[in-house]
C-alpha cells in the first residue's frame, strides 16, 4: 500500500500485475494472521495450501526491492552428483527425491568431483523420474561438462522437455559452437528456440562449468561458463508455457523426438527454482 500515491498494488513473482486506487484507509489493530481472514466478525477465506517465508514491511517497497527478494529465494531442487560408479540410478541429493535411470550408452567414470556420467552421443542418457523446475518461472541450471569432440550437430547436457520441444535445453551450439541455453517458445513442432549463447569456446577432453539462468523479471536468457557471465549474449525472451516432462541427463527433445544427443562427460548437475546470482554461480564453478 503506498499512502502517497494512494493506491495498493499486486505483485506476483516479483511482476507488478496490478494497481489500484486506495482512498480513506483504516488502522486494522488486530493481531497478524497467517492462513486465514476475517469477514462479518468470523474467521474466513483460509489458505488451502502452504506458505513460505512471510514478511512484513512497515512501508511500501520498491519495484526493485521485490525483485530482490523473489531471486534472492532460489531453491535447490535437483542435485544429482552422478557419484555412484555402478548401477543404472543416480541419486538426487536435494531432497526431491527424483532420480535419474541410466539407459542406452550411458556409465560410470571419474568426473570433475569424483564420479559422473558417461555419454556415447549416440543413444546415451539418463532420465530423471519427474521434471525439476517450472520453465515459465525463474530458474538456474548448471553442470560440469566435458566434450569427446565437438559436435557436428546441436546436443544438449541437461534438458527439460514437453511433449513436442524443450522447455530448456543447457549443451552445445553447432552453428556458432559455443555453449549455449535455449528455451523452446511453445510445446510444439515449429517453435523457434530463444537461444543465448557464450563468447568461450568449447575445448574438446577440457572440462567446463555451464550454468544457464532464465530470469523472468528481467525477462532474458544468461550463460555462465567457468563462473564467468558471457555478458555479450545475454538474450530477450519470456517464457509462455511450462515443460511437465522428466529431466533429462545427455538428451533434449524436437519435434517431438529425442535428440541431440551428449557426447562426453556430465557432472553435479544441478537445478534451482529461482534466480541465483552471478557470485553464487561463480562459487558452484569454484568446486
Amino acid at each position: 500500500y503506498d499512502s502517497a500515491a494512494g493506491q495498493i498494488s499486486l505483485y506476483v513473482n516479483g511482476k507488478l500485475e496490478s494497481t489500484v486506487a486506495a482512498t480513506s484507509p483504516w488502522n486494522a489493530a488486530g493481531p497478524l494472521t497467517i492462513g486465514r481472514g476475517k469477514v462479518n466478525g468470523a474467521a474466513a477465506d483460509h489458505w488451502a495450501g502452504d506458505l513460505d517465508e512471510v514478511r512484513v514491511y512497515g512501508r511500501a517497497m520498491f519495484a526493485d526491492e521485490l525483485a530482490d527478494l523473489v531471486n534472492s529465494a532460489a531453491t535447490l531442487v535437483g542435485h544429482w552428483t552422478l557419484d555412484e560408479e555402478s548401477g543404472l540410478t543416480a541419486a538426487d541429493s536435494s531432497g526431491r527425491g527424483t532420480p535419474a535411470t541410466l539407459s542406452g550408452g550411458a556409465s560410470w567414470t571419474a568426473g570433475w568431483l569424483d564420479g559422473a556420467l558417461a555419454l556415447d552421443g549416440v543413444n546415451g542418457y539418463a532420465q530423471a523420474g519427474g521434471p525439476a523446475v517450472n520453465t515459465r518461472t525463474g530458474f538456474t541450471v548448471a553442470a560440469w561438462t566435458q566434450l569427446d569432440y565437438l559436435p557436428t550437430r546441436d546436443t544438449s547436457a541437461v534438458a527439460q522437455p514437453g511433449s513436442r520441444a524443450a522447455g530448456f535445453q543447457l549443451g552445445f551450439d553447432k552453428e556458432q559452437g559455443r555453449w549455449t541455453l535455449g528455451m523452446a517458445a511453445a510445446d510444439s513442432d515449429t517453435a523457434t528456440l530463444a537461444r543465448t549463447r557464450s563468447d568461450a569456446i568449447p575445448t574438446p577432453l577440457e572440462w567446463a562449468h555451464v550454468a544457464g539462468v532464465y530470469d523472468p523479471l528481467a525477462g532474458e536468457l544468461r550463460i555462465y561458463v567457468n563462473g564467468q557471465l558471457q555478458a555479450a549474449t545475454t538474450t530477450a525472451h519470456v517464457s509462455a508455457w511450462n515443460a511437465t516432462g522428466p529431466l533429462q541427463l545427455g538428451r533434449t527433445k524436437a519435434a517431438g523426438a529425442f535428440t541431440g544427443y551428449w557426447p562426453g562427460i556430465v557432472d553435479d548437475v544441478r537445478t534451482y527454482d529461482g534466480v541465483l546470482s552471478a557470485e553464487q554461480i561463480a562459487q558452484l564453478a569454484a568446486q
